[in-house]
């Protein structure tokens, strides 16, 4: 008989099936290089554009350029019937003084004229310079000769390197930044870079990337961080166990955080459950698409 209430009693408090083990997908941290990086806006500008003015009163008498004419320098552009009499009969010829595009026209012929009206303007597109405007918190951080990365939106990824060539000695007062020149940095050139270059118009917007201060870092996904007590937390599995790592936060990157102390290199790091995860509580690693 003692046997029989033994026998049940083990029964009793042996459970007949265990409980699955709770699926969690980790992340091996591994360092990765990280930079200080320094954006901004870029203008295309001409170097070479000319406006052209009247320089005597009178009535357009000819026009024989248009919007986006091809020019030379000495050509002539319009011509002006003096409002004197004396020297109606001597038209007054108007010569781009570059070579270039036509960019403006601002009057039409039969248009009357005063001295220093703005009649056209020209815009030569083969040389163009490249300005930034650098906060002045941000002028001792950056260097002349200092390499970047140049994109247009009108271009698929970069467009090219370019070097930082020239800063001014000056901070405008009323936007508190001073003005830089960009240079480009022809050695890094692929063949397909001219053509794009020459794509470029003056007024354009572009930006430019300064990486600065690499540096080795561990970044785990938002997700991944918790609070436990307000204070932030990762938890890791180790030999098929949850434990908890206090942890303190660095910069965000996009969807990821930098982790300045309480992680290790190698550390497998639980992304996402599908439940609360006590500490040492037992687990199974989900296979990844980063563990195939």
């Amino acid at each position: 008989m003692h046997r029989v209430w033994t026998l049940l009693l083990c029964l009793c408090t042996t459970p007949l099936f265990s409980e699955p083990l709770a699926k969690v997908q980790v992340h091996a941290v591994q360092p990765e290089t990280l930079f200080d990086t320094y954006q901004y806006p870029v203008i295309v500008e001409a170097q070479q554009e000319s406006n052209l003015h009247a320089e005597i009163a009178g009535t357009v008498k000819s026009l024989p350029i248009q919007l986006g004419s091809t020019v030379q320098g000495g050509q002539p552009l319009l011509i002006l019937q003096h409002s004197k009499v004396e020297y109606s009969q001597a038209p007054f010829v108007v010569k781009s003084p570059i070579s270039g595009q036509v960019a403006a026209v601002y009057k039409k012929v039969g248009a009357r004229v005063e001295i220093g009206e703005l009649l056209a303007h020209i815009v030569n597109r083969e040389h163009v310079a490249l300005k930034i405007e650098i906060p002045e918190t941000e002028l001792s951080q950056l260097a002349i000769g200092l390499l970047g990365t140049l994109s247009f939106r009108t271009a698929e990824g970069p467009l090219s390197q370019v070097r930082l060539q020239g800063i001014a000695p000056r901070i405008d007062p009323t936007t508190g930044t001073a003005t830089a020149e960009l240079q480009w940095d022809k050695a890094q050139w692929t063949p397909e870079t001219p053509k794009k270059v020459a794509q470029l118009y003056p007024g354009m917007l572009g930006h430019v990337v300064f990486s600065l201060h690499p540096r080795k870092a561990l970044l785990v996904v938002k997700q991944a961080v918790s609070l436990e007590n307000g204070l932030p937390i990762l938890k890791v599995v180790q030999a098929g166990k949850v434990h908890k790592k206090k942890v303190q936060l660095g910069k965000e990157h996009g969807d990821r955080v930098e982790i300045q102390t309480g992680l290790e290199v190698g550390d497998h790091v639980i992304l996402q459950s599908p439940q609360y995860l006590r500490e040492n509580e037992s687990v199974e690693i989900e296979p990844t698409n980063e563990m195939k």
